[in-house]
């Protein structure tokens, strides 16, 4: 079917007699429905087949008449649960370790004489 489509979307030249006939046979056989078949005429007589129309159904409402309402509106959301906030505070940290500290990262680093070790490697 869709090759039969593509075949006469190339020609730019009515169809010839026959071919409509067979064409109509084939359409026939198939059960094509009354759109396709308009579409294939149309196209087998050298013109372009109308765009297709659709009724606006009922009942569907169009999303720019209807305003955003937040289902979640109102409601409180817990922050420890919402993404966004991936750094914790030093109180929060305290707070959940209950003060533990490690002695191995108190203090700082070594404290390097820096004077005394250039004349060491000067001398």
């Amino acid at each position: 079917q869709r090759l039969a489509l593509v075949a006469f979307c190339r020609r730019e030249m009515p169809a010839s007699k026959d071919t409509k006939d067979l064409l109509d046979k084939m359409m026939k056989q198939s059960n094509l429905p009354e759109s396709e078949r308009r579409k294939l005429r149309a196209i087998a007589n050298g013109g372009r087949p109308e765009p297709v129309r659709r009724a606006p159904r009922e009942g569907v409402t169009m999303m720019h008449t209807l305003p955003y309402e937040d289902p979640l509106r109102g409601l409180a959301i817990n922050p420890r649960i919402v993404g966004g906030q991936q750094r914790k505070s030093h109180a929060d940290i305290m707070d959940d370790t209950r003060g533990y500290e490690r002695d191995m990262y108190s203090g700082g680093g070594r404290v390097i004489d820096r004077d005394r070790q250039k004349t060491e490697l000067q001398g």
